[in-house]
């Protein structure tokens, strides 16, 4: 998940310095409206692929959170010793009915 965030950003970055390298470069040539408007789209759907990877990590976190602060937890291991120990009560007789 981790990657392909990254390379989102280094794609966006490049879209970026494609923008850039054209319209401020030394030989560059003025970008028509429609241009700049079609590199600007890009970037757009670069910035939401981000944001929708972002809020879907942020849902598994959630999601992964919500799992382990509700289930029971499972058996010991097998290779734990078990230790079974049983308290009785003391053995008083009951002052009222001698039970």
């Amino acid at each position: 998940m981790v990657l392909a965030g990254l390379e989102r950003e280094a794609r966006m970055q490049h879209i970026i310095d494609q923008i850039t390298r054209t319209t401020f470069g030394k030989r560059s040539e003025k970008l028509s409206e429609d241009q700049l408007a079609l590199a600007f789209d890009d970037l757009d759907v670069a910035r939401a692929e981000l944001e929708a990877l972002g809020e879907q990590a942020a849902g598994q976190k959630k999601e992964r959170a919500r799992r382990e602060s509700g289930t029971a937890r499972g058996s010991l291991p097998a290779h734990l010793t078990r230790i079974e120990e049983v308290i009785l009560p003391e053995e008083k007789e009951c002052p009222c009915c001698g039970g």
